[in-house]
């Protein structure tokens, strides 16, 4: 069990350790996805902020204008909260639509990317290399688990920030 979580904390700090240079990889292979991502991640931390913020706008106009001597003239400024509240709920859908468009998108284009660089260093191997079982199988998983685990870590730390600004 302590050798367990002492190799979950090692991956951990391994993680952390090398995720500059997951970060460089991700932006060599598209900066223009990578800065949507960060973007769209800004704008979604803020939306259920501004969503509460209206919400309490609209709660308090609803009393005002039960209060109020002229209800009805309260009425345009609630319908004007309420349609401003259903149009961030439709950017929030459609942003969300956008990110994992972008996001599949960087993931193919990294997974392109990150496959590249593994045939080009295994071309200037020499031939005795591919002979060794060991060195096959690392091949192999270094060209299934390259194109998935930087992509994942930056979709955690975009994640993370994003529920930081929530």
């Amino acid at each position: 069990m302590l050798k367990k979580k002492e190799s979950k904390l090692k991956t951990a700090v391994s993680v952390i350790a090398n995720t500059p240079k997951l970060f460089k990889l991700v932006w060599q292979t598209s900066w223009l996805c990578t800065i949507i991502l960060g973007i769209i991640t800004l704008i979604q931390g803020t939306l259920p902020v501004l969503k509460l913020w209206i919400g309490k706008l609209i709660v308090d106009g609803v009393i005002n204008a039960t209060t109020s001597q002229s209800p009805s003239a309260h009425l345009p400024h609630i319908l004007w909260l309420a349609g401003l509240e259903l149009l961030l709920v439709a950017i929030t859908s459609l942003l969300s639509k956008v990110n994992g468009f972008v996001q599949d998108l960087l993931n193919d284009l990294f997974r392109i990317h990150a496959n590249s660089m593994v045939l080009e260093k295994s071309v200037e191997l020499d031939l005795a290399y591919y002979e060794t079982p060991s060195f096959y199988n690392d091949l192999q998983r270094a060209q299934q688990d390259a194109g998935n685990r930087p992509i994942s870590v930056l979709q955690s730390t975009f994640r993370l920030i994003q529920n930081l600004i929530s």
